[in-house]
């Protein structure tokens, strides 16, 4: 399979392979695509241009078209312009010495990923499982992604995915006053085949409206094609104001069962979802024994029945021994593949 979503494609006329290899690295940190062509060629289709001069038709930008950057590889003063800088260029950069300043420009031409929101309607529904089998069936879709773990008092999605002794950032390793994060942020979390976990461990974790959590996910956002996010239900106390995500608008994946009293507790949980003009989806856990059908329980809901799955007997005992959701065939890894076929997430 392979991911619905596009990359940003960043164009670089230069000969000087040492340079190239140095933007590669960039791009790669925030997921774009590097597309090298030789000097003197004219400029490929992207979201930024960088040239290092040595064309004999400097690439220029004017109001409404893409943007040109000298590069130059080398130390040089930060934020000097380079004598003979193309009209209409912005200032040169010396790498490696300011590369920071260029993975912040790739960064914010990167497409928004999109973001998935996965909230249980009552306890024990196993909305933290669905994200995480969710995260890992998209990586093996091809898709790049980043699971966020926003309930405080979860435990941690480290333990869940059996991370908790693996190095890497959490969530009170991050500063309130740190401001923005770059996208390496990534690069720094812990690996979970392929999925990057920003989860809470022993310490605590963080809510959705912490001061951290916006400039965090913003980061991941910017250098992700899916966030994943295990939510509390905690965010539907918002009544009808928009979920506070750092400006993102999440779909919701709502969780239940399907039994009495899970049937009462989503219908409660969707019309909250849905005073917060969030999309919303509802997904039934099917138990051995449900008395309810999950397509009546969605017409009661007023939400689209987006996946059922059906109970996985092994699941507990799995985790027990550190077997993480995802790690084995069964019916949650069918369910999350198609969940997210059916959301054109993979192919």
């Amino acid at each position: 399979m392979s991911g619905v979503t596009t990359r940003t494609v960043v164009g670089l006329r230069t000969a000087d392979q040492a340079l190239v290899r140095e933007i590669r690295r960039l791009t790669e940190l925030v997921g774009a695509e590097l597309e090298v062509v030789a000097p003197g060629a004219p400029p490929p289709r992207a979201a930024l241009l960088l040239d290092d001069g040595a064309g004999p038709v400097p690439w220029s930008s004017g109001p409404g078209q893409t943007p040109v950057v000298r590069v130059q590889g080398g130390s040089g003063p930060a934020g000097a312009e380079e004598p003979g800088t193309p009209a209409g260029a912005q200032a040169g950069l010396h790498l490696p010495a300011q590369a920071e300043t260029l993975l912040e420009m790739v960064a914010s031409g990167h497409g928004r990923a999109r973001v998935l929101g996965v909230l249980g309607a009552h306890g024990g529904a196993g909305a933290s499982v669905l994200a995480a089998v969710l995260a890992r069936a998209a990586v093996k879709g091809g898709v790049s992604t980043a699971l966020v773990d926003l309930d405080p008092v979860s435990g941690g999605l480290d333990l869940l995915v059996a991370l908790e002794h693996d190095p890497g950032l959490r969530w009170r390793d991050l500063d309130d006053g740190a401001g923005p994060f770059l996208p390496r942020l990534s690069l720094s979390l812990p690996d979970w085949r392929g999925v990057r976990v920003l989860s809470g461990d022993a310490r605590g974790g963080r809510s959705p409206d912490d001061q951290v959590v916006a400039p965090a996910l913003t980061a991941l956002a910017q250098s992700h094609d899916l966030v994943v996010l295990d939510l509390p239900r905690a965010v539907l106390a918002t009544g009808d104001r928009p979920v506070p995500l750092a400006g993102l608008r999440p779909e919701i994946l709502l969780v239940t069962g399907c039994d009495v009293r899970s049937a009462a507790a989503a219908v409660t949980a969707s019309r909250l979802v849905r005073r917060t003009g969030l999309t919303g989806h509802l997904v039934v856990r099917r138990g051995p024994t449900s008395p309810a059908r999950a397509s009546e329980l969605a017409e009661q809901c007023g939400l689209p029945l987006t996946a059922v799955v059906g109970e996985e007997r092994s699941l507990r005992a799995g985790l027990e021994r550190g077997i993480a959701p995802g790690d084995t065939r069964g019916p949650l890894l069918t369910a999350a593949r198609r969940l997210l076929e059916h959301l054109a997430v993979i192919k």
